[in-house]
This record gives C-alpha cells, structure tokens and sequence, in this order.
C-alpha cells in the first residue's frame, strides 16, 4: 500500500463507553471526512471511496485553501524530508458562532470549477480538522496506538491558520461531554487508547456517540411542491437499507434554501425512475400524498437532522441538512437510538 492508497477507518455508532483509563474522547465534527496527503510540497485531500473504487475521490481543488496543510514538519526538526505524511481529519466550516455548520459547508461540497472554488473561499473558508497521523517520513503508523499516534500528530507543526488540532480528553468524560453539549456539537467519538489503525474498516475500538439525532438517508423520490414551491419538489422521499432491502422512513420537506433546491432538481431528474422498476413494498410503504410522487434510482445520500423515531419507523421533525456525495448509498443503514 502506497499513502495515496490510504482509505479511513471508521467508527460504530453506539453509547459512550466509560472505561476512562482505557478510552480517549474527541469531539465528532459535523464535516466531511478526509485523508490530507502531503508529499513533495504539494497536498491532495481524497473523500471516502464510494461504490467500487478502491481510494476515496480527489476533493482537493474544492478546498484551495487546504494547500497550506503542505507545509507540514514534525517539531524540532529544522526540515523533514519531502514527506510523506498522510493525516486524517474532517474539512469543516464553522458558522458566526463558531459551531461547526454543515448546511454552510455543503456549497463547497459540490462545486466542480476551480475558479468558483477559490472565488468562495476568498468568501468564507473552512478549516481542516486533525485527528489522527498514519503515515510520516518513516512509514506507515497503522500498528501503532491510538497513544502513539497522537503523540505523532500532537508534534506536528503547521505554519497556516487552518488547521487545527484538536485536543482529546483523558480520564472522566464528563465535562467533556458537558462542554459538547453546551455548544451543541453533533457527538463525542470515543477511541481506544490501545487501537491499531485499520485502512478502510469499521471497528468498535472507535465508537461516535451523537447527542443530536442526524444521519444520512437515501433519497428514494420526491412529491411536487405547492404555493410558493410550485415549480421546485415538496419534499424529498427517504430510506435507508436494512438487511439489504430498501426501507420507507418518511420525509422530508423543510430546510431548504433556494440555492439548493435549484441544485437538487437536475439532480433528481438524472436519476428518474418509472414506478414500474421500484420495489413493490417501497412503493406500498409510502402514504398517499397531496401532490404527484416521483421516484428515483437510490443513489443520493442526504443528511437530515430530526427530532426522534416514531414507533412505526418514521422520522419526526425532519429537517434536511445537504446532500453527502461522499457516502456510498448501499452503506446507509439507521443508527442505533
């Protein structure tokens, strides 16, 4: 495996664990996920992979203010060699009161044209959020510990003002976990102290924990708008896999700027589906609605925020966040309560 071959390791969901001598807690920020790859004073930031690729997508030129992750030098060294160094982190942009916002960061997310990209980051810029280093100089640190890692990655010096590091609680978590809550961030991730780096699995060594009820749906279909949303969608159908099978758990039709239901409607119409090519019990499980009912192939992933499940399986007080194009829709399934 070569660092531009790195993919992420991921987290379960699940309850805080609360062995405190044995766990590390962090802060789960509500961003995209990225590997930053730095090598030869240049860097290239890759997104989850998705679908059948084998490496996360290129995502560097969406962020043209991430070059500055180049300049990157363990401390106490005059210089390093040219790399490589590979760290893990999340692409974030925080919102006038200084909490991560992904609905402000999901105009970055799409943008295709360079130009545009730096026209908006002259406008507001994100920040790259680091939390783990597996791979320096001197090779990969996928056997090293959590502990060691962080030790690596809390001696890095960086020379620009948007990256941060973060730093994670030792010992009780309950101020921590206070703290979190005060400022509304999405969750804590918990991390074994012991843990290994795993390229590209999902382990329970590292277990997120979210104090606000959000996750990521498949788009399924869509209904058409009324009064004002006339000529855009109502609301956007969803589902999520469960045991490989599709599954209705409501709408949502609310938190949508103008901009972005302009976006979505290309979108949906690339993606249309004849009623006749849909599963039978997806199309059974969705209500009679007021308006026209258009289907479209599963592969749209959006995040939406919500206030809880309904005992039937649908979602309460949902409210739509931004689109995830860099999660693999056969991988979206619904976290546990």
């Amino acid at each position: 495996m070569t660092p531009e071959e790195v993919t992420p390791m991921f987290a379960t969901t699940g309850p805080m664990p609360r062995r405190v001598d044995a766990w590390a807690y962090e802060v789960k920020w509500d961003g995209v996920r990225a590997l930053a790859t730095v090598r030869d004073g240049a860097v290239r930031l890759r997104g989850r992979p998705r679908g059948a690729a084998v490496i996360g997508s290129d995502i560097t030129a969406r962020y043209p203010e991430l070059a500055e992750l180049a300049d990157v030098r363990r401390g106490g060294s005059g210089s390093d060699p040219a790399g490589p160094f590979v760290i893990d982190g999340e692409v974030v942009m925080f919102d006038d009161d200084g909490r991560p916002s992904f609905q402000a960061l999901q105009h970055r997310m799409h943008i295709a044209d360079p130009a545009e990209s730096r026209r908006m980051a002259a406008e507001r810029s994100v920040v790259f959020v680091a939390f783990d280093v597996v791979w320096t100089p001197d090779g990969p640190c996928f056997d090293r510990t959590y502990d060691e890692r962080r030790s690596v990655l809390e001696e890095l010096e960086f020379s620009g003002q948007r990256v941060l590091v973060p730093s994670a609680q030792l010992g009780d978590p309950d101020d921590f976990v206070e703290f979190v809550r005060s400022r509304r961030l999405e969750g804590i991730v918990a991390k074994r102290r012991d843990s290994v780096y795993r390229p590209g699995r999902r382990s329970d060594h590292w277990v997120k924990t979210k104090f606000n009820l959000s996750q990521e749906f498949v788009v399924v279909g869509w209904t058409e708008g009324t009064g004002a949303r006339s000529v855009h969608l109502g609301a956007l159908l969803l589902g999520y896999h469960h045991h490989g099978v599709l599954t209705y758990c409501g709408k949502v039709g609310t938190g949508f700027a103008d901009r972005e239901l302009r976006a979505l409607a290309p979108e949906l119409a690339a993606r249309a589906l004849d009623v006749e090519l849909v599963d039978p019990a997806l199309v059974a499980a969705v209500p009679r609605q007021k308006t026209a009912v258009h289907w479209v192939e599963p592969t749209m992933v959006v995040q939406v925020t919500f206030g809880e499940w309904s005992p039937s399986g649908h979602l309460r007080h949902p409210s739509y966040q931004g689109r995830r194009d860099d999660i693999d829709p056969r991988t979206v399934i619904r976290e546990p309560d």
